[in-house]
C-alpha cells in the first residue's frame, strides 16, 4: 500500500512538472521613447545646459529634469557629444556625470539650475561615462553612450573637461540625450 502510494505522488509530481501544453517563447523586448535633450538653449532641450566654450579644467551641471509623478522607465540610453577647438589631443577625456534627487536632496546638492560644477562636487554625482579624445581635428563632434539605471524623479547631468582645450563655441554642437527604454512583455 506505501509502495502504490509513493508511486502515485510521485506520478502526480512529475505531471505537475510537466507542461499539459506548448508554451511559447516569452521575450522581454526594450521600446524606446521620445529623447530628452540636455544641451545648450538655442538646441530647445528638455533641460538646458550651457556648454558652449566651457573652458579646459572646468565643469558644467545641467538644470534638474523633472520626469514627473508616476510610472515611468528606470532604464534610459544615454548618448553625449561634444566638440573641441584647436589641436585636440587623442587620449583626452570628458567626463560625464548624474546626478538624482527626490525634490529635497540631489547628489552633491548641485541645485536645481544650469550652473558652474566645482571640481569636488563630481565626487558625490554618479559617473555615466567618459568621451576620450579619438581624433585631431578640431572643432569635429565626437560621440560615447551607454546605459544608466534612474529611480529618482529628478535628472541633472554634468559634464567635466579635463582635455587642454575648450569646448566649441557654438550652441548648437554639444549635449546629450536620455532616452527612455522601458521593457515589454511580448
Amino acid at each position: 500500500m506505501l509502495k502504490r502510494w509513493y508511486v502515485y505522488v510521485t506520478l502526480l509530481c512529475f505531471m505537475l512538472m510537466v507542461p499539459h501544453f506548448t508554451e511559447g517563447a516569452s521575450k522581454q523586448y526594450v521600446n524606446p521613447e521620445s529623447s530628452i535633450l540636455f544641451a545648450d538653449s538655442a538646441q530647445t532641450p528638455a533641460a538646458t545646459w550651457t556648454l558652449s566654450a566651457l573652458a579646459s579644467g572646468a565643469g558644467r551641471i545641467s538644470a534638474r529634469y523633472d520626469r514627473g509623478t508616476g510610472a515611468h522607465s528606470a532604464f534610459y540610453k544615454w548618448r553625449c557629444w561634444a566638440a573641441l577647438t584647436g589641436t585636440n589631443v587623442v587620449g583626452a577625456t570628458v567626463e560625464y556625470y548624474i546626478a538624482t534627487g527626490d525634490g529635497t536632496h540631489v547628489d552633491g546638492e548641485i541645485g536645481t539650475a544650469d550652473a558652474s560644477l566645482a571640481t569636488d562636487k563630481r565626487r558625490n554625482l554618479t559617473l555615466l561615462g567618459i568621451l576620450s579624445v579619438d581624433q585631431t581635428t578640431t572643432n569635429v563632434a565626437m560621440t560615447t553612450s551607454g546605459l544608466v539605471y534612474i529611480p529618482d524623479r529628478y535628472v541633472s547631468l554634468g559634464v567635466w573637461n579635463a582635455t587642454t582645450l575648450p569646448f566649441k563655441t557654438d550652441t548648437a554642437i554639444s549635449g546629450c540625450n536620455l532616452i527612455p527604454m522601458p521593457m515589454e512583455q511580448q
